[in-house]
């Protein structure tokens, strides 16, 4: 992912539904994937199709959410950036 996106991929391309790479990374407790989309500027309030945002997507795959920026994404999982 990191790779991706330092060739230029778009942090938030959408698919057919308007679902980003970021609403995946956070349903699937991807910290990682999370810190990386973020320090690339993913906006985590993008809605897809239903109008879910990447926070809706956090909560329903159990991932309990105290704010979705970087340095605490996902409560289950450490910072996903390093100063």
């Amino acid at each position: 992912l990191e790779m991706l996106l330092a060739a230029g991929a778009a942090p938030d391309g959408q698919d057919i539904f308007g679902v980003t790479a970021l609403m995946h990374a956070v349903s699937h407790g991807n910290a990682v994937g999370v810190g990386a989309l973020l320090r690339a500027s993913a906006n985590p309030l993008l809605a897809e199709q239903e109008g879910r945002s990447s926070l809706d997507y956090a909560r329903a795959g159990g991932h309990e959410v105290r704010r979705l920026t970087c340095g605490t994404a996902l409560a289950d999982s450490p910072p996903p950036c390093h100063a």
